[in-house]
């Protein structure tokens, strides 16, 4: 069986010589964790709303199921306009493919303003960007894993991915280095991760009185939104 632990960025390196160089590696380090759990998952289910069997609801689990994408990314690492890799401004970063559809060898992102030029003048010379810009740029170079091109597959699967990370962001399934949920790309307050007895005890109280309420205005039993067809999740 394969080890989970292969599927996620092995190596990270910042630019040391640059201002603040500590808060860019911790920015990479983020970017590691918040990448992982895309390496590693089931393609992103797609909702196709149709009546469909049951034997088609179970074949289409069993295939998204098959499809775990086990990628990797050997090293992460920071460029800029002063690194030989950085050079033309006009690339936010690049990725070196293995050829084996599920390897990267090296990923680079630039994560900084120019030293000079019209950004430079408004943000100040190599002033750092945000995770959020980092992770976009990341979520487009992982891409170039499996597509080599910008095609229109290419376009499609950073879609997904794009997709499936900012639902694990409201899920909380992204973790701080703490170990923590992120809720909406904020960390998640501990006491409200785990809560005490007696707030479990109002929270499900707080839910009964909500489903009475509901159940009082449905007349018993219905169901909101019923009617039409049935929405199912299979494989895109």
């Amino acid at each position: 069986m394969a080890d989970p632990d292969n599927f996620r960025v092995h190596s990270i390196d910042h630019i040391k010589k640059l201002p603040d160089a500590d808060k860019a590696r911790a920015i990479l380090e983020e970017c590691a964790r918040h990448i992982r759990p895309l390496l590693q998952a089931r393609r992103f289910p797609q909702p196709r709303c149709s009546v469909r069997s049951a034997f088609a609801s179970a074949r289409d689990r069993a295939a998204t199921a098959s499809q775990a994408r086990r990628w990797r990314v050997l090293k992460l690492y920071e460029i800029c306009c002063c690194t030989a890799g950085g050079k033309n401004l006009g690339v936010g970063g690049f990725c070196c493919p293995a050829g084996d559809g599920v390897t990267s060898l090296r990923i680079a992102i630039r994560l900084r303003t120019p030293g000079h030029g019209p950004q430079a003048d408004e943000w100040g010379a190599h002033s750092l960007r945000d995770l959020d810009h980092a992770m976009k740029v990341l979520i487009h170079e992982v891409s170039h894993i499996v597509h080599g091109n910008h095609s229109a597959a290419f376009y499609t699967l950073m879609a997904e991915l794009t997709r499936q990370y900012e639902t694990y962001l409201q899920k909380g399934q992204v973790l701080d280095e703490a170990g923590m949920p992120l809720t909406g790309g904020r960390k998640a307050d501990a006491s409200r991760h785990n809560p005490s007895l007696r707030e479990a005890r109002l929270a499900a109280l707080g839910a009964a009185e909500a489903r009475a309420r509901t159940g009082a205005i449905l007349g018993g039993g219905g169901r909101l939104g019923g009617g039409g067809d049935v929405c199912e999740y299979g494989p895109q």
